[in-house]
């Protein structure tokens, strides 16, 4: 394994050969938003299991050497195969990022809901400049600030009604594998708005890659975000989304998760309330075979009165696949009559497939509802007794089980295509059957 200070300067190597291309290279601001930002990386180094927020999830190939960034590409990529990867959503508005760049010839722009505005964040210095300037940051976050080359920012007018939901495509095509993409992007809903935006991460099998991925969202007054993230990495791929959420009064933040793919998957989610009356909902699912490890780590703060957290994780683990769902709820002193509840439960369908849940509760305030809970097991006997008592085959009976564990929670999602794309995925994984392999994105 390499020393950490060596993949920090390799890094600080890299930032040197590219900052002079990098969106906002001219604006001494922005140049100096990014080398704080590497500044912070250099100081934080790669994440490792010393850290309690990372006890449990270790990227083992970012510690053995810096990630190049990933080459450009142009052409081999049509509409089509953009479609193929999700049907369901094939028809509506789509950005699309190739190893981390806008490709406008495979984006939809007509169909954008009335009253939303989207841009590159490579051609949005005053965009860059918001979405840059963040001093509360982990080291990966950091990371991405110092080297994103381009992402999306994405504006809903005020008062704007909710029309059909942007779809945001990340797919990756390392040249040569061992290269990464750092997305970074901005999400406004203006007081009184609306709006359903879907992510989605593919990647070939074969090949080991990163996507470093990050979305700041900030959700006006008694406005709405419906945000889905799919995440379906190739086989060999690593992914880190991480997503920063702030809330003012009244809004409402709604995500669902549907993770799946890679050979490590982190999937993390702040939330902050910044104003009364607002609430959240962290729903997710994680589905893992061979040796996956999947990660889902989610953290609220409750810093204003009168406002409702709501979390449900479950997960479905075979082979010798690994999950982790860290959740912590934290109610400051001041945020009293905060309703907040967390749940993970998570299937184990063999005896050699593993889980950490740690979910966490810390209540500063003395006028709250707040629960938090967590269970692991395997399927339940007296449903397999009872299925199979019905004529059906044990394989069968279990993989039912499975199904309605699963869909359960897929079925209460909306709008309509949404649920059909991600019940799609996740009926492909159940029909995959246990034995190793993944289904994973391909182009």
């Amino acid at each position: 394994m390499a020393q950490a200070t060596d993949i920090t300067q390799a890094y600080a190597d890299q930032f040197a050969r590219l900052r002079a291309s990098l969106p906002g290279a001219k604006d001494p601001k922005l140049s100096a938003l990014r080398e704080g930002a590497l500044a912070r990386f250099a100081k934080a180094g790669v994440p490792t299991s010393r850290l309690e927020d990372w006890k449990y999830t270790r990227f083992g190939a970012l510690l053995d050497a810096a990630f190049e960034p990933s080459s450009p590409v142009v052409n081999g990529i049509g509409e089509d195969a953009i479609d193929a990867l999700s049907p369901a959503l094939a028809g509506g508005p789509r950005l699309v990022f190739v190893n981390g760049l806008l490709r406008t010839h495979l984006c939809r722009f007509d169909g954008l809901p009335a009253g939303m505005r989207v841009e590159s964040l490579s051609a949005a210095p005053a965009g860059l400049a918001e979405a840059l300037a963040d001093r509360d940051a982990d080291a990966l976050w950091s990371l991405n600030g110092a080297l994103a080359r381009d992402g999306a920012v994405v504006t809903v007018a005020k008062a704007a009604a909710e029309g059909d939901p942007l779809h945001i495509v990340h797919l990756a095509r390392p040249g040569a594998g061992d290269e990464a993409s750092h997305t970074r992007h901005m999400i406004r809903i203006e007081p009184g708005a609306a709006a359903t935006v879907v992510e989605s991460f593919f990647g070939p099998d074969g090949t080991t890659y990163w996507s470093n991925a990050t979305c700041l969202i900030r959700v006006g007054r008694d406005a709405r975000l419906r945000h889905f993230r799919r995440q379906q990495e190739g086989a060999a791929g690593l992914n880190r989304t991480a997503v920063r959420v702030e809330l003012d009064a009244g809004g409402a933040y709604e995500s669902f998760g549907l993770f799946l793919g890679g050979a490590i998957g982190r999937d993390e989610i702040s939330v902050r309330f910044a104003g009364e009356g607002a609430s959240c909902t962290l729903d997710g699912i994680y589905l893992g075979r061979g040796t996956q490890h999947l990660d889902c780590t989610t953290r609220v703060v409750h810093a204003v009165p009168r406002c409702t957290s709501h979390e449900t994780y479950r997960g479905v683990l075979d082979d010798k696949a690994h999950g982790v769902f860290q959740g912590l709820i934290r109610v400051e002193k001041q945020a009293q009559k905060t309703d907040a509840h967390m749940l993970s439960k998570t299937l184990l369908l063999s005896d050699r497939a593993a889980v950490d849940a740690k979910p966490e509760l810390e209540i500063l305030a003395d006028d709250v509802q707040c629960s938090h809970g967590a269970t692991t097991g395997d399927l339940d006997p007296a449903s397999l007794f009872f299925l199979r008592s019905r004529g059906l085959p044990e394989a069968r009976a279990r993989a039912m089980l499975v199904e309605a564990f699963i869909t359960q929670m897929v079925e209460g999602i909306g709008p309509d295509t949404v649920r059909a794309d991600f019940t799609a995925a996740a009926s492909a994984w159940s029909a995959g059957g246990s034995c190793g392999g993944m289904t994973g994105g391909r182009a």
